[in-house]
């Protein structure tokens, strides 16, 4: 350890801020690349833009990129502190910018591919009104298979820069949407599809809540703080495997819940889902009271009055919500409000 400046050196400070540069460059690019992309489609298709980024699911993909930045903001926290977090715009917490948007952009990505593949594997039986990109003829199929695996590519090689484990972890994930969708597995056509996606979702929960960042240091007694050239990441503990097992349960609710949509498409192809099984009316009940249940599950990190009558309103009105429209949307709004009060009680802890 040494000196340069009054500023303490440490080891590998030299190596780790060499990496810290090109990634945030990269980040850099991937960003603004999206934006290019997404003004060409503007000036390219207009309005008509929307009609294609309206089947890639804004709202589920919204939810997703949520459940990554949640599961970061644990794990950093866990060993970095709560000023890793609330400080991330000052100097030198913003070096950790660059892994939280590849980090969340290489899992958006896979997410996306998973999409597409549910579309490519529908497209015989997809109700071509409901907007769905290649049942409309809107792209090809071939192009659209095309197109995922570019998309895969680049996730795999953003996940790369965080490292091995993150690339494996985008792996799997891809391997679970591939059998999800596809055969001979095809797994989206029985009745427990739901738990897979559920594990899906643990697992994106897990790929932020491992992903490494800048150790940051301070002077005791003065508000000076510094890298200390080491990368680290948290390690899975009893709350990060709860709290993994709580996204699990409620995917696998959300599931149950975008099943409904689809309900008439399901029972033409013969898939197996909880209303196709049990018939419309009673599914329907049966998943608007797993809706408050699952809500209540939280209390077993947050044991007190106050989040008993929150969690369990939200769990009501969203039940009741979904028995009465039979529509994702808006309990896709209550559930968002359930999880941002979750995270931010468990930060308050």
């Amino acid at each position: 350890m040494g000196f340069e400046g009054n500023i303490a050196m440490f080891p590998n400070f030299d190596s780790t801020r060499y990496v810290q540069f090109h990634q945030l460059l990269t980040a850099y690019y991937v960003v603004i690349g999206c934006m290019l992309l997404l003004l060409l489609g503007l000036l390219s298709l207009g309005r008509g833009l929307v009609s294609y980024l309206r089947p890639l699911r804004p709202a589920q993909t919204f939810f997703f990129g949520g459940i990554v930045l949640a599961g970061m903001a644990m794990g950093w926290r866990s060993e970095g502190g709560d000023q890793i977090i609330l400080s991330v715009l000052q100097t030198p917490f913003w070096v950790n910018l660059p892994y939280a948007v590849l980090g969340v952009i290489s899992a958006l990505l896979v997410w996306h591919v998973s999409a597409m593949w549910n579309d490519i594997a529908d497209c015989q039986t997809d109700d071509r009104r409901e907007g769905r990109l290649v049942a409309s003829g809107m792209v090809s199929r071939s192009s659209f298979l095309s197109a995922s695996l570019v998309l895969l590519g680049v996730s795999l090689l953003l996940a790369s820069l965080l490292s091995l484990q993150h690339v494996a972890l985008i792996a799997l994930l891809a391997v679970l949407a591939y059998i999800y969708s596809f055969p001979p597995l095809r797994l989206k056509r029985h009745a427990m599809s739901p738990l897979l996606i559920g594990l899906g979702t643990s697992l994106a929960f897990i790929y932020g809540y491992t992903a490494p960042f800048s150790e940051v240091a301070g002077f005791e007694g003065a508000d000076v703080y510094y890298l200390t050239g080491e990368v680290i990441s948290a390690s899975l503990d009893p709350l990060a495997i709860m709290v993994a097992g709580f996204m699990f349960l409620g995917l696998v609710i959300g599931s149950l819940i975008t099943d409904v949509e689809g309900y008439g498409e399901d029972a033409r192809a013969g898939v197996q889902t909880i209303y196709t099984v049990a018939g419309l009316e009673r599914g329907v009940a049966v998943v608007s009271a797993l809706i408050f249940v699952s809500a209540l599950a939280p209390l077993a990190l947050l044991p007190n009055l106050q989040d008993l009558i929150v969690l369990g309103a939200l769990g009501a009105i969203g039940g009741l919500v979904f028995f009465r429209r039979r529509s994702s949307q808006a309990v896709m709004a209550v559930a968002a409000m359930g999880l941002v009060y979750v995270g931010f009680r468990l930060f308050l802890v």
